[in-house]
């Protein structure tokens, strides 16, 4: 299935892995690497993952963990492709991605 990231989440992505990368250039391609490991799984498998149980949206919203990172990827499924909606940290307001559902 096709994978299309919102330019909300990539800027998201960006300013992370800035952020990372102040702070140590391996820590920088780490978080790379684990965001992209988390979207190629979520390209494989969507639906594999659990659905975000707080955002009562049609079609679901799920959410995938990044591995070692606080950081979530928010996505949906629909009928010919996934959409990344945001890469966030755990941390953050929860509902402000809410306004990007397809």
């Amino acid at each position: 299935m096709n994978l299309r990231i919102l330019d909300e989440a990539d800027k998201e992505f960006q300013e992370a892995t800035l952020w990372y990368f102040k702070h140590s250039h391996r820590l920088g391609e780490l978080f790379a690497q684990s965001v992209h490991q988390s979207l190629l799984a979520i390209e494989r498998d969507p639906l594999r993952f659990a659905p975000v149980e707080f955002a009562e949206v049609t079609p679901v919203c799920r959410r995938a963990m990044v591995a070692r990172y606080p950081y979530v990827v928010i996505f949906q499924v629909l009928e010919i492709e996934v959409v990344v909606l945001s890469i966030v940290h755990t941390s953050r307001d929860p509902n402000r991605w809410i306004g990007r559902v397809q």
